[in-house]
């Protein structure tokens, strides 16, 4: 009946009854809108979309838009535009976004993912929709249709043209974030390619925070010696979350180790508390185990690397320490306190200072030094310069227990 009325509206009748049914048609149709856009009198949110600070120079930002289909960016740090900015969405646009938004069906996935990946910028997006609040945080992990909905979201604060500056910032962190120069660096994954009878390729690969990367090639390489690249955020990304997985943290600890003649893999993954995950291989070699191989193997040929150049009087790698001090310690002064050791910074391996290699006097028992240098508080990481990572003692934090085989599973991940 309605359909009939809507549908002969058109035909001659008196001109107010003519006017009221043309109303009524308009808010037929516009009731079956999939996707209104309120006046600026009375819009409210749609969704919040933002991206955290991490260890190394991840873009942090937020982006919220409202259902009149008005953005606004506030950008923080590492991006292109720091500062509160504004842009409105064509009504294409925003049915678009509201679409993709409704499909994604959000409310079926957890409100929390990643949770034990220590190392990774947390992005957030927060749905207001039929009263409701739905919030989704993940670092790596993007179940459904969530990443698409995602990446359409940051394709929008990204957007490089039509945005206009304001001067009122709409929300500030709720705490202070450390700068990268103030942060502690460390080693977060260490890998070693062991020597073997024949020309295995014999070198050291360790990962930092600050997302730098030092390679040590040893024999039967392309690249001897001492070099370093820093990674992206994508490429630091991927690499973390390979380690960070449950596929690496509940790998066996040791295997082949039986076995005399054969190359041997040692991987070892530390989270922010300390606590260190190693893996030791040579023959039997999981999916997860082949894929890291793999992994850091691309990374040995990739571009990018620059060589250190080594002094006339240089240390060997048998010879040295690798130290993560506390931001806080000043280096220089505190390798004073060590001289009883004969300890001297070789060199120093991020920009903030932190985190150095150190040669000592091969007359002392290393056993003895590397036992000091774990109780000092000053330090937060201590390990042989060519060896990987081996749990600190005296200091409070828990590392996973090994049983008979060396599982070495991580007990608490990164809580």
């Amino acid at each position: 009946m309605k359909e009939n009325i809507i549908k002969n509206s058109c035909r001659f009748i008196p001109s107010q009854l003519h006017w009221i049914f043309l109303i009524g048609a308009a808010i037929s149709w516009s009731s079956c809108s999939t996707a209104k856009m309120d006046t600026p009198e009375n819009a409210s949110k749609l969704a919040n979309y933002s991206k955290s600070a991490c260890y190394g120079d991840c873009p942090v930002y937020d982006l919220s838009i409202t259902t009149d289909g008005k953005m606004v960016y506030n950008g923080k740090r590492n991006v292109d535009k720091v500062g509160v900015f504004e842009q409105q969405l064509t009504k294409e646009e925003y049915s678009k976004l509201v679409k993709s938004l409704r499909k994604a069906k959000l409310d079926q996935y957890d409100n929390t993912y990643d949770e034990d990946i220590a190392d990774g910028a947390i992005t957030r997006l927060t749905y207001f929709s039929d009263n409701k609040v739905q919030q989704i945080s993940t670092k790596f992990t993007y179940p459904g249709d969530l990443k698409s909905v995602m990446d359409e979201l940051e394709v929008l604060a990204t957007r490089e043209t039509g945005w206009v500056q304001v001067n009122v910032p709409i929300e500030k962190e709720n705490k202070p974030v450390m700068e990268k120069n103030d942060q502690p660096t460390r080693r977060i994954i260490s890998y070693n390619q062991g020597p073997c009878f024949g020309t295995c390729a014999y070198f050291s690969l360790d990962i930092l925070t600050d997302q730098t990367v030092l390679y040590v090639g040893k024999k039967f390489v392309k690249k001897e010696g001492i070099w370093e690249k820093t990674l992206s955020n994508r490429e630091y990304a991927e690499i973390v979350s390979l380690f960070a997985h449950e596929d690496f943290t509940s790998q066996v600890g040791v295997y082949d180790q039986n076995i005399m003649d054969a190359q041997q893999f040692t991987i070892t993954y530390t989270n922010r508390d300390g606590i260190a995950k190693t893996v030791k291989t040579k023959i039997t070699q999981t999916p997860h185990i082949q894929e890291i191989i793999s992994k850091m193997n691309q990374l040995v040929e990739g571009r990018g690397w620059d060589k250190k150049e080594a002094d006339k009087d240089a240390v060997p790698l048998e010879s040295t320490i690798l130290v993560s001090l506390s931001p806080k310690v000043d280096a220089r002064k505190w390798i004073i306190t060590k001289k009883h050791l004969g300890l001297k910074i070789v060199r120093f391996l991020s920009p903030n200072g932190t985190y150095f290699l150190v040669s000592y006097d091969t007359e002392q028992d290393i056993n003895r030094v590397m036992e000091e240098l774990r109780r000092d508080r000053d330090i937060l990481n201590v390990d042989r310069g060519d060896r990987p990572s081996k749990p600190r003692t005296g200091s409070g934090v828990k590392y996973g227990k090994t049983g008979s085989r060396g599982t070495g599973r991580l007990d608490g991940g990164g809580n």
